[in-house]
């Protein structure tokens, strides 16, 4: 089979563009979910790929609350042992919140979401996880 120079250029830009669209794709991590607790919440444990890990918490409110924070932490999964804890941040119970941690590399992590048993109710209407 005879294949042009004009074929073969197409071809490979085809290739490039999709092999290009795959990487940015598994680049990035991005998870979207909401909160509600009285006390503690386990999110739940899902992939990241890359080295840094954020979260963006909006729609904060909290009714019935004393303290003016809660607590995140990020916890590495690990397959074979104790999970490990590699930070906890505040954030002020009405107001947006964001953090990010660095340096972590992928792999399976959940956050974590604990307040004083104060009787209060915290909800966050969106929770948005990613890496990068």
């Amino acid at each position: 089979m005879k294949l042009s120079i004009r074929k073969f250029l197409k071809f490979l830009a085809i290739v490039t563009v999709a092999t290009f669209s795959f990487v940015q794709q598994a680049s990035a991590t991005s998870y979207y979910s909401s909160a509600v607790f009285s006390v503690s919440l386990r999110g739940a444990t899902r992939s990241y790929v890359g080295n840094d890990i954020s979260v963006s918490l909006t729609g904060a409110s909290c009714s019935g609350c004393v303290p003016a924070i809660y607590y995140v932490s990020l916890w590495r999964n690990v397959s074979f042992g104790s999970d490990v804890k590699i930070a906890t941040v505040q954030c002020p119970r009405s107001a947006d919140c964001f953090k990010i941690w660095t340096n972590l590399g992928s792999g399976n992590y959940y956050f974590y979401f604990d307040r004083a048993a104060d009787g209060g109710q915290q909800t966050i209407s969106t929770v948005h996880m990613y890496s990068n």
